[in-house]
């Protein structure tokens, strides 16, 4: 699915959830958490990411991040 709000699907009764959103460039997030773990691939540009002990990465295209638990600014 895309763009469609996790809020809609978090409750869906299985152990993954495949949702995939669109950003336009210098998108950001304000500070969140999310109930299941997250996997985070960016098929185009760069996401700057944070979690809530202040570990921060970047991660351009191509590639992916996986943690439990984290806040994220994309």
């Amino acid at each position: 699915m895309r763009n469609v709000s996790i809020d809609l699907l978090d409750a869906t009764p299985r152990p993954v959830v495949a949702i995939g959103t669109d950003y336009p460039d210098g998108h950001s997030l304000p500070r969140h958490t999310h109930r299941r773990a997250q996997l985070l691939y960016g098929a185009t540009g760069v996401m700057q990411v944070s979690t809530h002990d202040a570990i921060g990465w970047c991660r351009r295209s191509g590639r992916c991040g996986f943690r439990r638990g984290w806040r994220m600014r994309c």
